[in-house]
């Protein structure tokens, strides 16, 4: 059996300094940080390994912390406020459609393909990690998920990306921040919905303009649908395709940085109305 690389005792220490009422992974995340600096730094070098697609570190804080969370269920969650719309349109069979794509909700029939294209060290290289699941997993995950949005509503929504003719082709995904949310250098504006999304593409499917096309799309629909005032990509430092693809769409980078390798690009809706302004 693998070691885990974070010792129980200081995640239970970590999760004691937390707020009593609630807190979100990412406030673990921090406390845990200024506790213990120097496992901080473990943490960090474990997600330059997996970058590089070295598989020895994968499960390094998931077990250990995915057991004490849960004995704390109902402090740890993603609720942080009134539920944004998207969500609600999004059950309802919305399908966010371009010239070329059919951008929707996941369901279990795309778990095969999330399963290979989470699993490809290639496409996941800029990501930090490579899941290295089996079915059983990716369908343990899509029902933890599915749970997650019943019990706490639209704070995330994992979509499907593919062709109109039937082809998958990628994921994207949309996730609601917590209030200030923050990382070196950059902190969100108070009491203001602020969305994180990306997109990952098969590899058949690299330099077609698809990646383009679908950021712009969810960031449409983001901006022209629901009542976010912020949309936030975090691009690897390394990865210059990506970051042509969001600065492309219209986002602009800022002074963040994230997990030291990520950085943070920005739309606003401003933003979204001077470069979109007319578009359909």
């Amino acid at each position: 059996m693998n070691k885990t690389i974070l010792e129980e005792r200081k995640i239970i220490e970590t999760i004691k300094r937390l707020p009593k009422s609630s807190f979100t992974i990412l406030d673990f995340m921090e406390a845990f940080k200024k506790l213990f600096s120097d496992e901080w730094q473990r943490l960090v070098e474990w997600k330059r390994r997996l970058s590089k697609g070295d598989e020895g570190g994968e499960g390094i804080f998931c077990k250990s912390l995915d057991s004490n969370l849960s004995k704390n269920r109902k402090r740890c969650s993603m609720k942080t406020g009134t539920v944004p719309i998207f969500q609600n349109k999004m059950k309802e069979g919305k399908i966010i459609k371009t010239q070329h794509l059919l951008i929707h909700p996941i369901t279990q029939r795309h778990l095969k393909f999330l399963l290979k294209l989470w699993n490809d060290p290639q496409i996941m290289q800029y990501a930090g990690f490579a899941r290295n699941w089996n079915y059983g997993q990716i369908k343990g995950w899509c029902e933890k998920y599915k749970k997650r949005l019943a019990k706490y509503g639209s704070t995330e929504i994992q979509f499907i990306i593919r062709l109109e003719k039937g082809t998958l082709i990628g994921e994207s995904g949309i996730g609601r921040l917590r209030a200030n949310w923050s990382c070196r250098n950059y902190k969100t504006p108070q009491d203001k919905l602020v969305l994180m999304t990306d997109v990952k593409l098969a590899k058949s499917f690299w330099n077609k303009r698809y990646g383009t096309e679908a950021i712009k799309a969810i960031a449409q629909y983001v901006f022209t649908e629901t009542d976010t005032d912020l949309l936030l990509v975090p691009p690897h430092r390394d990865n210059v395709p990506a970051i042509k693809v969001y600065e492309k769409a219209g986002f602009k980078k800022t002074k963040g940085i994230w997990y030291g390798y990520h950085m943070i690009y920005k739309m606003n809706k401003k933003d979204f109305e001077e470069v979109y302004r007319g578009a359909k």
